[in-house]
C-alpha cells in the first residue's frame, strides 16, 4: 500500500474489523479462560476480587478527595486512590473472566457507574481553575485515557452480563470525555493537549494508545472507530520521528518503556484488528531502531549506564520485548518467555501477555537479542557501550562512556562520564539525581580546571576527535575543550581505551594544554568499599569483587576520597579524587582499571 492509503481514514475503515475487539478473547471463550484460570500465574487474582468486591464504591468519595487535595496539594492522595480503584476494576474484570459464576458483576457495575458519576476523569494537578471538575471543558490526560481504555475493554469482556443501561453509560461517557474531545482537538476546534504536541515525550503515545484501546474495544459503528483509531497512528508518527536515526533514547529504558512500549500497544491491536494487514513496525521503517534501543544500550543483564536522570539497574521483563519481537517476527525467544503479571500489569497489559500469538513469520535477517555484539555506538546521543563479545570469554570488564551535550530536559553536567562493571556489578557509576548538586560535574567521573566544573549550554557540547574499534580492542577520544570556561584553556581531550583480551581493562587518559599553570584533578565514582593499595593506586570491593585502578601521571598526585551526598540504589557512592600536587601547564592523568586478586 502507498504511504497516503496508509495513514488515510479509509485504509482503516476497509480493513478494520466488524465489530469492536478488545486484546485477547471475551469471557464467553471458556474453553481459553478455563484453561488460564488452571495457570498458576492467576492465583492471586481472586483472592485480591474477594477484597475488592467488599469496598464502597459510592460516587461522593473520589470527588470528596478531589475537592481536598485541590485544598492541600497531596495530590499523590488522590492518584493512589485513583489508581487502587483501577487496580480493583482489573481484578475483578479477570476474576469474572476466570470463574464465570455472575460473583463480581454487581461490583464491576457499580465501580464502572462510579467512575460515569465522578466529576472529572483528569487529575486534579492538572485542573487549578476547576474547569473540569465544573465540567465546563473535558481536558485529556494520561490517566483519562488510561481508565477509559481500561472501561472499554471491561465492558468488551463482559457485554453478556453488564447490563445494558452500565454499556449505555460507559459509551456515553467515553464519548463525552474522551473521543469528541479528542475529535475537536485534532480537527482544530479545540487546542491539543500538551502531550499531543510532546513528540520527543512517551506521554504522546500513551495517550493515543489509550484512545486507540478504547475505541476499538467499545466502538460499533466501524467507520467511527476507524476515525479515531486513523488519528491515532497519524499522530504516533511525530513520536517515532523524533527519534534519530541510531534509535537512541536519550531518557533511558524506562521512558522507553512506558512511549515505545505503548506504541508496541498500539501496533499490536492495530494489526490484530486488521487480520495482519497493517503492521506500524514494519510499515514504518524508522520505528526499526528505536525498538532495538533497549538491546543495545543494555551493558548486561538489567545494568544500564544510568546517565543523566536514567537509571543504571531496570529489570525491563520479557513482555516489551517479546511483544516487538512478535510483531517483527524476530527469530528470538523472548516473545516465548512472556507472561502476564495480573499484579503490576494494567487490564490490557494482561490480556496481551496472556493472549500474544506467537510470530506470523520469521525474520532470518533480525538478529538474536540474547547474543550482544562486543560495542554499540549510539552517535547521536555521544554514548559507547563495550563488551567482552563471544571471541573474549575471560574478559571480565565492561562499561559505558558518553560525550553528549551538557543541555537538554534531565542532563546533567556530566561529558565524558562512565561506567565501569565488572562481572555484571557496577563498581564505577554515575551518581542519580538524588539531590540537585549531583546534577554538577563535581560528583561525576570527570576533571575539574582550575576549581572549575563544567559549565552548560546548546554549545557545551564533546566531541569526537578521533577512534578505532577492532574486536580486540576500542577507543575513543572526545574534546572536552568546551565545558570548561577557564583563563589560558588551550585543550583538554579525554581518551577512553578499552581492552578485551586477558580479563579486560578500561584505560581513562586526561590530557591538557594551558597557557599558564593550573590546578587540576580528576575523579572516580566508586560504588563499594575504598582502599589505598600503594602511592599510585587503590582498590574497590563489591560482592566478593576487587578492581583495582592504577593512577599514571608525571606530576605527583594525592588521592582523596570523600562520600557523594545522598545515597543510591547502590548504597554510599565515593568520590576519589586523583588531584595534582602542583599547578602545571599540560596535566596528564591515566587511570587504567583491572580486575584484582591478591
Amino acid at each position: 500500500m502507498s504511504a497516503q492509503e496508509f495513514k488515510s481514514f479509509d485504509f482503516m475503515a476497509r480493513h478494520l474489523d466488524v465489530r469492536p475487539n478488545g486484546l485477547g478473547v471475551p469471557a464467553t471463550d471458556r474453553q481459553t479462560w478455563d484453561r488460564l484460570a488452571r495457570n498458576g500465574l492467576f492465583n492471586g487474582v481472586r483472592s485480591r476480587a474477594e477484597l475488592a468486591v467488599r469496598k464502597d464504591y459510592r460516587m461522593p468519595a473520589l470527588d470528596t478527595l478531589y475537592l481536598k487535595v485541590l485544598r492541600s496539594g497531596d495530590f499523590r492522595s488522590y492518584e493512589a486512590e485513583m489508581n487502587a480503584r483501577r487496580a480493583n476494576l482489573r481484578d475483578l474484570a479477570l476474576a469474572e473472566c476466570l470463574e464465570y459464576r455472575g460473583r463480581y458483576v454487581f461490583q464491576l457495575e457499580q465501580l464502572l457507574k462510579t467512575f460515569c458519576e465522578t466529576q472529572t476523569w483528569i487529575l486534579p494537578d492538572g485542573d487549578p481553575k476547576m474547569d473540569n471538575y465544573s465540567r465546563r471543558r473535558y481536558d485529556i490526560d494520561l490517566n483519562a485515557t488510561g481508565l477509559a481504555w481500561e472501561m472499554a475493554t471491561v465492558v468488551w469482556l463482559h457485554s453478556n452480563r453488564l447490563s445494558s443501561d452500565v454499556q449505555t453509560m460507559v459509551l456515553d461517557n467515553l464519548r463525552r470525555r474522551i473521543f469528541f474531545p479528542f475529535r475537536d482537538m485534532v480537527g482544530g476546534k479545540l487546542a491539543p493537549m500538551a502531550w499531543m504536541t510532546s513528540a520527543d515525550r512517551p506521554s504522546l503515545t500513551m495517550g493515543l494508545t489509550g484512545i486507540a484501546g478504547a475505541a476499538l474495544a467499545d466502538l460499533a459503528n466501524r467507520k467511527e472507530r476507524a476515525s479515531y483509531v486513523a488519528s491515532c497512528i497519524d499522530y504516533s508518527h511525530y513520536y517515532i520521528s523524533a527519534f534519530p536515526a541510531d534509535g537512541y533514547c536519550r531518557d533511558g529504558v524506562v521512558s522507553w518503556a512506558g512511549g515505545f512500549g505503548s506504541y508496541l500497544m498500539l501496533t499490536e491491536m492495530v494489526y490484530e484488528n486488521t487480520q495482519g494487514k497493517l503492521n506500524l513496525l514494519k510499515q514504518d521503517r524508522r520505528a526499526l531502531a528505536p525498538a532495538m534501543f533497549p538491546d543495545r544500550i543494555r551493558i548486561v543483564g538489567t545494568c544500564y549506564p544510568g546517565f543523566g536522570d536514567t537509571y543504571s539497574r531496570v529489570d525491563l521483563g520479557a513482555f516489551l520485548p517479546g511483544l516487538r519481537d512478535r510483531l517483527l517476527g524476530r527469530a528470538s525467544l523472548e516473545w516465548r518467555d512472556v507472561k502476564p503479571d495480573p499484579e503490576q500489569m494494567s487490564l490490557p497489559q494482561v490480556l496481551a501477555a496472556a493472549f500474544l500469538p506467537k510470530p506470523a513469520k520469521l525474520d532470518p535477517a533480525l538478529s538474536d537479542p540474547r547474543a550482544q555484539t562486543p560495542r554499540d555506538f549510539f552517535a547521536s546521543g555521544g554514548v559507547l557501550i563495550c563488551r567482552p563479545g563471544t571471541d573474549y570469554p575471560l574478559c571480565r570488564v565492561r562499561a559505558a562512556m558518553k560525550s553528549g551535550v551538557n543541555f537538554y530536559p534531565g542532563h546533567h553536567n556530566d561529558l565524558g562520564s562512565y561506567v565501569l562493571l565488572l562481572d555484571e556489578v557496577p563498581i564505577v557509576v554515575d551518581p542519580p539525581a538524588t539531590q540537585p548538586q549531583l546534577r554538577q560535574s563535581y560528583y561525576h567521573a570527570v576533571p575539574v580546571v582550575d576549581g572549575a566544573m563544567q559549565r552548560e549550554g546548546k554549545t557545551v557540547a564533546a566531541a569526537t576527535l578521533d577512534s578505532g574499534f577492532d574486536q580486540a580492542q576500542d577507543w575513543w577520544m572526545i574534546n572536552l575543550t568546551p565545558a570548561y570556561k577557564v583563563a589560558g584553556l588551550k585543550s583538554l581531550t579525554r581518551t577512553f581505551a578499552y581492552a578485551r583480551s586477558g580479563q579486560g581493562a578500561l584505560a581513562v587518559t586526561d590530557a591538557g594544554q594551558f597557557a599558564r599553570p593550573v590546578a587540576f584533578e580528576t575523579a572516580v565514582i566508586v560504588n563499594g568499599t575504598w582502599q589505598p593499595l600503594k602511592a599510585d593506586s587503590f582498590l574497590v570491593q563489591q560482592h566478593g569483587l576487587t578492581l583495582r585502578a592504577t593512577v599514571t601521571s608525571a606530576v605527583p598526585f594525592a588521592l582523596v576520597p570523600e562520600p557523594v551526598p545522598g545515597k543510591s540504589a547502590d548504597g554510599t557512592l565515593l568520590r576519589v579524587a586523583v588531584r595534582l600536587k602542583n599547578k602545571v601547564n599540560a596535566p596528564v592523568i591515566k587511570i587504567t582499571f583491572t580486575p584484582y586478586r591478591p
